[in-house]
């Protein structure tokens, strides 16, 4: 799993949805130079380019069902090292299902939802970010995907919560 660059790039005004840095490309074709996106503005003047493009998470079905199974192998209680790298898989399968839009939406929120109870550091501010903008896209569906999360905890070993933080 790998961060590739977009080849195609969008014009200006298609905003980015996450703040972060992002490729501008130059009208006279020069190389693309990365540049700020912050508070819904770009850190530079755009005059002298066409389109900004992103970073995709690049992954083959392998290493994508090599990173599930490392997840459903967490138990509760394990050590602190080992639920760590759970979490980071968790995070990874997350960023795949993020990468596959609206399809993969529901599946990348459950997991960044389990990743973020074994290990809230090892979700970036992207990441976050990514949730924060899905999540409610959900709809009357982020009740199941909760349900769903603490049945995966369930099942190793973790106490019942009464009600999830999320939906407070």
């Amino acid at each position: 799993m790998k961060w590739v660059d977009q080849q195609d790039y969008f014009p200006f005004k298609v905003k980015p949805r996450i703040e972060g840095e992002y490729n501008l490309h130059h009208a006279d074709g020069g190389p693309p130079t990365r540049h700020e996106f912050r508070a819904g503005n770009w850190a530079v003047d755009t005059a002298s380019f066409v389109g900004w493009s992103g970073r995709l998470w690049q992954a083959d079905k392998v290493e994508v069902v090599e990173a599930k199974r490392h997840c459903s192998r967490y138990r509760s209680g394990k050590s602190e090292s080992k639920s760590r790298r759970v979490a980071l898989s968790a995070v990874r399968v997350a960023r795949f299902y993020g990468s596959q839009g609206k399809i993969g939406r529901t599946k990348a929120v459950r997991f960044y939802l389990i990743a973020h109870r074994i290990d809230p550091t090892a979700l970036k501010d992207w990441d976050r970010a990514w949730q924060a903008a899905n999540v409610l896209k959900l709809g009357p569906g982020r009740p199941l995907i909760e349900a769903q999360v603490d049945r995966f905890f369930g099942k190793r070993g973790e106490p019942v919560r009464a009600a999830s933080p999320a939906s407070a």
